[in-house]
C-alpha cells in the first residue's frame, strides 16, 4: 500500500515540480524511500519545502516518511497541512490510521477523530474495502454495533476475501447477538482466508466453549498458540479449559506460560491460585493471590480464596482477616461468613462462632452449612440434643449432606444410642461410599457394641479407600491391641507415624504398648519426643515420672 502511494506521488509531484533542482531532489528522496532510508528522504523533501512550503504532495510524502519512522506527531502535522492546502482525500485515511497507531491523545478521542476521517473518506471513495473494514472495527470498539455491521458488510460486498471484516462480524455474533452458529461460520471463513491469524482460532475456541464443545475449543487454542507462541490470552484460555477438566497441573503450566509472556495480566494469578488450591499447594496459591491483590487492588474473590488457602494451611487468624475483608466488600457473601465461623470454631471461640452461624441463618434460613457447623459447635459444648436437632435440620434441607449423617451418628453414639448411630453412618455411606470417616466412626460404635469383627471390617474399608488415613491406622491398632494382637497393633502405629510423624496420639499409644511389653527404653523415647511437640502435656509428663526415672 505504501509503495502504491509513493508511486502515485511520483507522478503527481512531477507535475508540480517547478525547477530541475526540485525534480532532482524529489527523485533522490524517492530513491531513499525505496532503500527504506526515510530520514534521508526527509532531508531531500525538506529542501524542496524551503522554496515551496505549501506543496501538499511533498508534505504528504514527508508525512508518510515520518509515519514510517514512527515520528507520529511530525506526521500528523504534515497531514493536517495537506488537508488545509489541498483536496487530497487519501490523506484522511492516512490520518485516521496514524491516530490509531500512535494513540496521540486518549483512545476515545482518537477513535472519534478516526471515525470522522474515515466517514469523510468513504463518502468520497466508495470502493475501498480496507477503509470500510477499519470503520467497522472502530464502531465495534465504540459499542456502536449496528453501524459496525453496516460498514463490515460494505467491506465484504467490495471484497469478500478480506479476512478482517469477517473476524469482527464473528465477534459481534459471539458477544452481542449471541448467534453462535453465525459466529462459528465467520471464524471458519477467517481461518480459511488467513490460516496464520491466531486470534481467529482463539475466538472460535471461545465460541466452541459457549457451545459446550470443549474438546474442539482445546484443539483451537492449541492451534492459536502454534500460530503465535506469544499469544498469552490463548494460554490463559487453555489453562481455564484444563482446569474445567480437573487437569490442574496442566492448567498451572498454561497460566504460568501466560504470565511469562504478559506478567501484568492479573486474571492469570487468580485462576492459577484456584488451581493451586485444588492440588493443595496452598502457599503457592497465597503468593498468587498476594500478587493479584497488588495488581488489582481490593477484590472480593481474591480475599475470599486467600482466606480459604490460609484456612487450609491452619493459619486461622489470618484467614479470618481475609474473610472480614471479603465481607467489607460484600456483606452478603455467606460463604465467607460461614468460613469465618468455622475458623472461630477451630479457635474454640464458640460464642463468636455461634453468633456468626446464627447471623447466616437469619439472612438465609436455607443455608444448610450454617446449621451443620452450628451442630458441630453444640456437640463440642456437649449440648447433644441441640446438636442432633441442628444436624437433622441440615439433612432436612439437603438430604445429600453425608457429613451431617456422620456427625449425627457421632452424637447418638456418644449418647449410647448405638443402633440409631449405625443407621446414620449407613446413610452417610449410602450417599458417599468413599467417605472414610463414616467407616472409622461406625467401627468405633461397633466396637462399643462388642462387634469387634464388624469394626475390623470397617477399619479395613477405610484404609482401602484412603491408604494414608492416619486415624484409621490408630484405631485399628487400638482394636488389634484389644484383641491381644500386639505385633499387628505395633505395625499399625508405625504406619500411622510414617504418615504423620508428629501425631501425639499415635506416639502415646505406642509408648503405652511398649510399657505393656516391658520395653521402657523405647517407651521413654516416644514419651520424651511427645514433650518436644507438646511441652505442656500433663498425661505424658506423668507417664515419664512413673516409668522413665
Amino acid at each position: 500500500m505504501r509503495f502504491f502511494i509513493f508511486s502515485f506521488l511520483l507522478v503527481t509531484l512531477s507535475v508540480h515540480a517547478q525547477t530541475k533542482k526540485s525534480d532532482k531532489l524529489l527523485k533522490k528522496s524517492l530513491e531513499k524511500i525505496h532503500e527504506f532510508d526515510y530520514q534521508g528522504a526527509i532531508n531531500y523533501l525538506d529542501q524542496i519545502l524551503k522554496n515551496d512550503n505549501t506543496n501538499s504532495d511533498v508534505l504528504y510524502l514527508r508525512g508518510t516518511c515520518y509515519d514510517s519512522l514512527r515520528l507520529y506527531s511530525n506526521a500528523l502535522l504534515d497531514y493536517n497541512k495537506v488537508i488545509s492546502f489541498s483536496s487530497n482525500v487519501n490523506v484522511y485515511k492516512s490520518r485516521a490510521i496514524l491516530r490509531l497507531k500512535s494513540r496521540i491523545g486518549s483512545n476515545t478521542e482518537n477513535n472519534f477523530k478516526s471515525i470522522f476521517d474515515l466517514e469523510f473518506y468513504t463518502d468520497k471513495i466508495k470502493n475501498d474495502f480496507v477503509a470500510y473494514s477499519l470503520l467497522g472495527e472502530l464502531h465495534y470498539y465504540q459499542n456502536n454495533f449496528a453501524k459496525s455491521k453496516v460498514n463490515l458488510f460494505n467491506s465484504i460486498r467490495i471484497d469478500s476475501n478480506y479476512y478482517r471484516p469477517h473476524f469482527f462480524l464473528g465477534l459481534i455474533y459471539l458477544e452481542v447477538d449471541l448467534d453462535l452458529k453465525s459466529a462459528l461460520n465467520e471464524f471458519d471463513r477467517v481461518i480459511l482466508l488467513n490460516p496464520n491469524f491466531s486470534d481467529a482460532y482463539q475466538n472460535r475456541a471461545l465460541t466452541y466453549n459457549r457451545m459446550s464443545a470443549f474438546n474442539e475449543a482445546q484443539k483451537d487454542l492449541l492451534l492459536s498458540i502454534k500460530v503465535d507462541s506469544l499469544n498469552y490470552y490463548s494460554y490463559h484460555l487453555l489453562g481455564l479449559n484444563y482446569a474445567r477438566n480437573n487437569e490442574f497441573s496442566e492448567a498451572i503450566n498454561c497460566l504460568t506460560k501466560s504470565i511469562e509472556i504478559q506478567s501484568k495480566f492479573q486474571e492469570n494469578y487468580l485462576f492459577r491460585a484456584k488451581a493451586y488450591l485444588q492440588i493443595n499447594e496452598d502457599l503457592s496459591a497465597i503468593s498468587d493471590l498476594d500478587k493479584f491483590i497488588e495488581l488489582n487492588g481490593r477484590n472480593e474473590e481474591a480475599y475470599f480464596y486467600r482466606g480459604v488457602a490460609k484456612m487450609k494451611s491452619n493459619d486461622f487468624n489470618s484467614a479470618i482477616i481475609d474473610f472480614d475483608e471479603t465481607l467489607k466488600i460484600n456483606p452478603s457473601n455467606l460463604l465467607a461468613l460461614n468460613n469465618k465461623g468455622v475458623m472461630l470454631k477451630n479457635l474454640e471461640q464458640y460464642k463468636y462462632a455461634i453468633e456468626t452461624f446464627e447471623r447466616i441463618i437469619k439472612i438465609d434460613s436455607s443455608f444448610y452449612d450454617a446449621y451443620y457447623n452450628l451442630g458441630i459447635v453444640k456437640f463440642k459444648q456437649n449440648k447433644l440434643e441441640e446438636s442432633i436437632n441442628l444436624f437433622s435440620k441440615t439433612i432436612e434441607i439437603n438430604k445429600n449432606k453425608f457429613e451431617a449423617y456422620c456427625y449425627r451418628g457421632d452424637v447418638k453414639c456418644a449418647k449410647g444410642l448405638y443402633q440409631e448411630a449405625l443407621n446414620d453412618y449407613d446413610s452417610s455411606i449410602l450417599v458417599n461410599e468413599n467417605f472414610s470417616l463414616a467407616y472409622v466412626n461406625r467401627a468405633i460404635c461397633k466396637k462399643n457394641m462388642g462387634r469387634l469383627g464388624d469394626a475390623m471390617n470397617d477399619y479395613n474399608k477405610a484404609i482401602q479407600i484412603d491408604s494414608n488415613y492416619t486415624v484409621a491406622y490408630i484405631n485399628r491398632g487400638n482394636l488389634f491391641l484389644a484383641q491381644q494382637k500386639v505385633d499387628l497393633a505395633l505395625k499399625d502405629y508405625e504406619k500411622a507415624l510414617l504418615i504423620d510423624p508428629l501425631s501425639v496420639e499415635t506416639k502415646t499409644n505406642r509408648a503405652l504398648l511398649y510399657i505393656q511389653l516391658g520395653n521402657k527404653q523405647l517407651a521413654c523415647e516416644d514419651l520424651n519426643s511427645i514433650l518436644e511437640i507438646d511441652s505442656k502435656n500433663k498425661e505424658v509428663s506423668a507417664l515419664i515420672s512413673k516409668h522413665c526415672y
